[in-house]
């Protein structure tokens, strides 16, 4: 009797626990059977929200500026690169990432955003270099010339970070600026209200070079590398004209970096691509030149007349001493 209860309370849980249970969310028809699925949805995209005080610097997605509450939208494990532009006498003091204190990542006026797998919100603080007595914000002056192509362009308007600085050259092509600091910097060229060029390099300070070179980020950016020490550098803005028709091989205003790009800050981080603007090393401003006289026909002729009325007036000159000899001796042979 008691093995035949047995059997028969067993037989009941049996019965009774007969549903089985999934991770799952339950939808009408997977739990008509009697048993529930529960399913869960991943997101393919993720959002990332871009803050910070715009009175001490600015942020740019791709070579182009984002404003103050920017959104953009990657695709879930992608990643970004975000640049920074510092205002003048400002460095970044903080950048957090979702409550997360990210200031060691930033590295040459960018940060990093790797294998996104939520929303992101990003914030980047700013602050006047005097207000921190342990920052020394390493400043030098830039000088140098601008071209379009090979040729010099006079009386050009320089940009640099947004109006943080400004120059314009001179009847040589020349500029100058004071204080560009170390970091990212952008630069656009003007001349009479028509952009033709625009670009990004960073400044980097290095203890261990021993002299000012150029080298290419990944990204494409020019990297200038500064001595620690240096109070100036020659840098040459070049903008691209290989028919040296005047006229620069890539239309500034695609790639101007104020303009937003078409549909939205959308897609992954796909590098800057040339600008159709590049820097180079300059040199001191070069001692002035006589300049060069043409040749022409007329110029020429004189250059033969000179030689041939030379010789004549010695012609005469010997003719003159041959005569007076002669009177001489006659005035001698009459006296005898």
């Amino acid at each position: 009797m008691k093995r035949f209860l047995c059997f028969a309370l067993t037989a009941f849980l049996l019965l009774a626990m007969s549903v089985s249970g999934f991770c799952a969310e339950p939808t009408a028809d997977e739990t008509s059977g009697g048993t529930m699925v529960i399913t869960t949805s991943v997101p393919s995209k993720h959002k990332i929200t871009v803050h910070y005080n715009d009175d001490g610097g600015a942020v740019m997605f791709n070579g182009k500026l984002c404003q103050d509450g920017t959104e953009i939208i990657v695709d879930r494990f992608d990643g970004i690169n975000l640049d920074v532009i510092c205002k003048k006498n400002h460095h970044v003091k903080q950048i957090v990432i979702n409550g997360e204190d990210v200031t060691e990542q930033f590295v040459n006026g960018t940060i990093q955003l790797t294998d996104v797998v939520t929303d992101v919100y990003i914030t980047f603080d700013f602050e006047d270099c005097s207000s921190d007595p342990n920052d020394d914000c390493f400043k030098l002056n830039s000088e140098g010339t601008v071209y379009l192509g090979d040729k010099k362009v006079s009386g050009a308007d320089l940009d640099f970070d947004f109006g943080s600085f400004s120059a314009k050259t001179d009847k040589n092509g020349r500029y100058f600026v004071e204080d560009l600091s170390e970091g990212r910097h952008t630069v656009t060229v003007t001349k009479d209200g028509k952009k033709l060029g625009t670009c990004e390099f960073v400044v980097s300070v290095s203890e261990d070079a021993d002299k000012v070179s150029v080298q290419t980020l990944p990204d494409g950016t020019q990297l200038v590398v500064v001595p620690k020490g240096t109070d100036k550098v020659y840098l040459d803005f070049v903008i691209d004209d290989e028919n040296g028709d005047g006229i620069p091989d890539i239309d500034p205003n695609l790639t101007d970096p104020t303009v937003p790009p078409e549909g939205g800050f959308n897609g992954s981080d796909g590098g800057k691509g040339n600008t159709g603007m590049h820097i180079s090393l300059g040199s001191s401003k070069p001692e002035k030149t006589p300049p060069k006289i043409p040749i022409t026909d007329t110029l020429t002729s004189a250059y033969f007349l000179i030689p041939v009325g030379i010789m004549l007036v010695s012609l005469c000159f010997i003719l003159l001493l041959a005569l007076k000899r002669k009177k001489d001796e006659e005035k001698e042979q009459m006296k005898g």
